[in-house]
């Protein structure tokens, strides 16, 4: 407004920094000031050689901080809600993002780094009604996204109790087609938590690096890495750890930011971690019974209906019908017995419906132990009524 450095010195060394301590140092907000008062109010703080136009823009700003503590104070009885959905004036917020780019030395607050003026007020709302909130990573826009594809459109509203047409912004979601993309809107909504003074840059720098890392790491074997969606899903359950468990959005008392702490400890929760864990490749078995991890054949308790667990391997559906004496037939009328196993009492299937491998019966398979299961069958005498884990060439020599 024009006041000289000194008198903003004698402003400054008198604490009143803020609108709302001006708008109290004298008079009362909604009465006008007194003359003579006030000449002395300026001569105390602007000091015994301020000039006249010094004067002007003092009585301007305590002016203005009535007017100001009138308006607040009339919106917390007409509306309580409406601070949470008021707009950031254009003035606060270069000023904070200018703050901002002094700050962060070294990253580069343009293009696709910008974040939109749209969610800098989505998080400048979550600030003002301290409650933390997932925002969708469509929605992590960017300011050139803002300015090529957003729309204004007219509207309809009730201000004041009175009806009047106001035009809204409307930013499309901008949607991502590669990690690259991705990390770029999330990097945005660092920047925005920083803007509203909610999380630090650093700290949200360092969230990333630790969630994103796991799309690197070598998985075990016959797994594989996490992808982008799971990342995303785990990213989401944070917040929604947050929102459960509750965080503080507001500066603390000893200058430091609650949630730089609490995003961490969200991250090693449990339901973050399941989102996190290597699927297995498609087509591998992960139970017990794959050739990575053979069942024992301890499980084995001889002969009883009940000895095996239920979710085994299916039948195997041959064209044969696996009958006594190896004489089951199929459409082409030939067994599904080798001939080895024929004339002997022998079937292609246990009592529970598994299939039997054949090379088992003559030792020659090594994929996996005695009662185990290959990729051909299980590894279990192929006599009838005996299904031991031992092979059928074997079977007249053991004890019956």
């Amino acid at each position: 407004m024009g006041m000289t450095e000194r008198a903003t010195n004698h402003l400054a060394q008198n604490n009143l920094d803020t609108m709302g301590k001006l708008a109290f140092s004298i008079g009362q907000p909604g009465h006008p000031l007194d003359a003579n008062e006030f000449a002395a109010f300026a001569q105390n703080t602007l000091g015994a050689l301020h000039n006249q136009a010094d004067t002007a823009v003092l009585k301007r700003l305590v002016f203005e901080g009535h007017t100001l503590v009138l308006g607040q104070l009339r919106e917390l009885v007409t509306d309580p809600n409406a601070a949470q959905t008021r707009k950031l004036p254009a003035v606060e917020r270069e000023h904070r993002m200018q703050q901002l780019r002094q700050r962060l030395v070294g990253v580069v607050l343009e293009q696709q780094l910008e974040p939109s003026h749209e969610l800098l007020e989505a998080m400048m709302q979550q600030k003002e009604s301290n409650q933390v909130n997932f925002v969708q990573l469509e929605r992590c826009t960017s300011r050139e996204w803002e300015i090529t594809m957003g729309k204004n459109k007219k509207q309809l509203t009730l201000d004041a109790e009175k009806l009047v047409i106001k035009e809204k912004a409307d930013t499309p979601d901008q949607f991502y087609s590669s990690e690259l993309q991705a990390f770029e809107a999330l990097r945005r909504r660092g920047v925005a938590l920083a803007f509203a003074d909610m999380m630090s840059w650093e700290a949200h720098e360092r969230y990333l690096q630790q969630l994103t890392s796991h799309l690197r790491t070598e998985p075990p074997p016959n797994f594989m890495r996490p992808s982008l969606p799971q990342v995303l899903k785990a990213d989401r359950q944070v917040f929604l750890y947050l929102i459960r468990t509750g965080v503080d959005l507001k500066r603390q008392v000893n200058n430091t930011l609650e949630l730089d702490e609490k995003i961490f400890v969200a991250l090693q929760a449990y339901e973050v971690g399941f989102h996190l864990l290597p699927l297995p490749k498609s087509g591998h078995r992960t139970d017990a019974s794959s050739p990575a991890a053979p069942p024992s054949h301890s499980n084995y308790q001889g002969g009883k209906g009940n000895q095996w667990p239920s979710n085994r391997s299916q039948p195997y559906k041959g064209k044969g019908g696996g009958g006594a004496h190896g004489k089951g037939k199929g459409k082409s009328g030939k067994s599904v017995l080798p001939k080895f196993l024929l004339g002997r009492d022998n079937t292609n299937m246990d009592t529970h419906g598994r299939r039997l491998c054949f090379n088992y019966q003559l030792g020659k398979c090594g994929e996996t132990p005695d009662g185990g299961e290959c990729a051909r069958g299980w590894h279990l005498c192929a006599r009838r009524g005996c299904h031991a884990p031992h092979p059928e060439k074997d079977h007249d020599g053991k004890k019956k």
